[in-house]
């Protein structure tokens, strides 16, 4: 009898809605990094079903086929993840889907997987070597190394190698910082 009033008051409507009130800030940041997770995977399934030539009316099939992966490999080890994903695969051949475009899918599964378990977004860096990019008054910049991190919340774009030329005279840097923020 006790058990059931504990059960009763535990979920009546005075007691429920204050237990979730004290748990919507941690839950809200849990969420927002799923999603973050979850949106990045399915860009990467664009990107990659694109390239390999997959028609657009049957991408979606393969960002199922590559969300369910992503959720096998984030729930098993090595052993069991390989008969959880063949057991997949057939079942997405015997729907007549292409087994080479599957096979390409696993990498972006197993990636996302492993940044969802490590807690952060990849750095990915991008060189731009011999950028020249021109600007009002006859402003003219050469730059010979920039690095931008992307993904980063609060991330920093640098150059080395920078010269200026224009403007009221001429100046020669060895490195300079452009912009200190987000980059977009």
């Amino acid at each position: 009898m006790y058990r059931e009033e504990r059960t009763e008051a535990k979920y009546d409507a005075f007691t429920y809605p204050r237990r979730i009130k004290k748990l919507l800030p941690s839950m809200v940041t849990e969420l927002d990094w799923e999603l973050q997770v979850l949106e990045k995977l399915e860009e990467d399934c664009y990107n990659a079903l694109t390239s390999l030539g997959v028609p657009t009316e049957d991408q979606n099939y393969y960002v199922g086929y590559t969300k369910r992966l992503w959720e096998i490999a984030l729930a098993f080890g090595d052993n069991t993840y390989e008969l959880e994903k063949t057991s997949l695969k057939n079942e997405y051949l015997l729907r007549g889907w292409d087994s080479a475009t599957l096979d390409a899918m696993e990498n972006t599964a197993k990636k996302w997987a492993d940044v969802k378990r490590s807690g952060a977004m990849p750095q990915e860096w991008i060189d731009f070597y011999g950028v020249n990019a021109l600007g009002g008054n006859m402003l003219m910049a050469q730059f010979g190394s920039v690095g931008v991190p992307l993904g980063s919340v609060t991330g920093f774009i640098s150059a080395s190698g920078v010269i200026i030329i224009g403007g009221l005279g001429s100046n020669q840097f060895g490195s300079v910082l452009i912009a200190n923020g987000t980059p977009t």
